[in-house]
């Protein structure tokens, strides 16, 4: 967004950059997400391996332990509009997506509800639990979860943070920040 050009089809900034081994060059290989994508580069040229395009930002990307069976690391991805998507390292082609996170509904100075708001994934640490790959992924909703890598379901949610309507209402308003 730019403001006075107003939406454009300018990419946002790199956001996320992690390493990880993909094409089995013995040469860890470049993940990076940014604006809608997420692009796998080869680490030894710097050539594109593949890329994924999500509906939205993508934020967090953390590399998992090879969940499709091919012998190469997956990657989840956290975006800005509450999806997790979990990536085949090998291809970048979608394993699953879910929406983990609620939308906030903002109300105007009335009191009366006037946007949803989509609340992001902020960050995904990959974990085992008694053999079962997990995560514990927290989010702009202020909830921490545990998800399972293998299919999106949430074990469990916890309230991390609460949040002051009022003042949340006044940031979507855009008023004094």
């Amino acid at each position: 967004f730019i403001e006075n050009l107003m939406w454009t089809e300018q990419q946002t900034l790199t956001f996320d950059v992690e390493t990880v081994e993909l094409n089995g060059d013995d040469t860890r290989d470049v993940i990076a997400t940014s604006g809608y994508y997420v692009y796998a580069l080869d680490g030894a040229s710097g050539d594109l391996l593949w890329r994924f395009r999500a509906n939205d930002d993508l934020w967090k990307v953390a590399v998992t332990p090879d969940l499709s069976g091919d012998e190469t690391p997956d990657l989840a991805v956290g975006g800005q509009d509450g999806y997790m998507h979990v990536l085949d390292g090998s291809t970048g082609s979608l394993m699953w997506q879910k929406k983990l996170t609620q939308n906030y509904q903002a109300r105007d100075e009335k009191g009366n509800p006037w946007k949803s708001v989509d609340r992001s994934v902020w960050d995904i640490v990959p974990l085992s639990v008694r053999g079962t790959q997990k995560a514990v992924v927290s989010s702009e909703d202020g909830q921490v979860r545990l998800v399972d890598l293998r299919d999106g379901s949430v074990a469990w949610a916890v309230r991390g943070l609460d949040y002051v309507d009022a003042l949340l209402d006044r940031y979507y308003q855009r008023k004094d920040g």
